[in-house]
């Protein structure tokens, strides 16, 4: 009982920690210019990465990778759909938002919604281009907490009857520690509170990392689909607001199973 109050407690903490407010940001001349020629420097080269990380070449030119003479770039969007930053992806698989540009969020304009099954919230390029490439309607975040702010303003119209799910990782660390299931609860409660509908957070099956991992393993759209949903946990929009402590009303239903 005790480690379910204090785990509670720390989900409550990450949720009020992923801030309400959209950033200010980082102001930058515009970007599509060096897009265009980044784009324009991966033709003939989109296979190598395909083969390195097991993705459709068609779906990282649907969301516009390009190469930077030393890296892979992935463009970041906010939502409203403008380019706000690169992802440099590195030839060791480190990553790092390019200096003077932002984060943002990972999608293929004009596909992000494709299908007519649930929207997925996954954490990271490579999971967003292996959902895409299977036919999954589907949106990164820059980070484990990432993005909400840009997410709010995407999601606005999204059809209620389409359900929202965010993904999160089996990454757990020494000592209690799980950013990837906990970043994808905390983001959860925020989007429950600012787009005022139920939202889900689920985890992919116990022996796949993330979502790329899965995908990787032979799953297809429909199957990751059903298995998603069976075992979503739901999160209601709260009846009143966090208090400023970062505590929930008494009678927020919010928990998780």
């Amino acid at each position: 009982a005790r480690t379910g109050r204090v785990y509670r407690a720390a989900v409550v903490a990450a949720v009020a920690a992923v801030p309400k407010e959209k950033p200010a940001g980082l102001t930058v001349r515009p970007l599509d210019g060096d897009h265009a020629a980044s784009v324009a420097a991966a033709r003939g080269r989109l296979g190598d990465l395909a083969d390195e990380i097991g993705v459709p070449i068609a779906s990282m030119e649907a969301l516009g990778v390009g190469y930077g003479g030393s890296c892979w770039t992935m463009p970041m969007r906010d939502g409203a759909g403008t380019l706000v930053g690169w992802s440099d992806r590195h030839a060791d698989g480190s990553k790092k938002t390019r200096w003077a540009t932002r984060n943002g969020l990972f999608y293929a304009p004009g596909q992000w919604n494709q299908g007519d099954g649930p929207l997925l919230i996954v954490e990271g390029a490579s999971d967003t281009l292996a959902c895409h490439g299977i036919g999954l309607a589907v949106v990164g975040r820059p980070s484990a907490t990432g993005g909400v702010a840009m997410l709010v303003d995407l999601l606005q119209a999204w059809p209620a009857d389409r359900a929202i799910v965010v993904v999160g990782e089996h990454d757990a660390k020494p000592g209690g520690r799980w950013p990837g299931r906990d970043g994808a609860v905390a983001v959860a409660g925020r989007l429950a509170e600012e787009l005022d509908r139920p939202i889900l957070w689920s985890l992919p099956p116990d022996g796949h990392k993330d979502a790329r991992a899965w995908i990787a393993a032979g799953i297809d759209a429909a199957a990751i689909t059903a298995q998603i949903l069976a075992v979503a946990t739901a999160v209601q929009p709260p009846p009143g607001a966090i208090h400023e402590d970062g505590t929930l009303p008494k009678e927020d239903p919010r928990m998780i199973r």
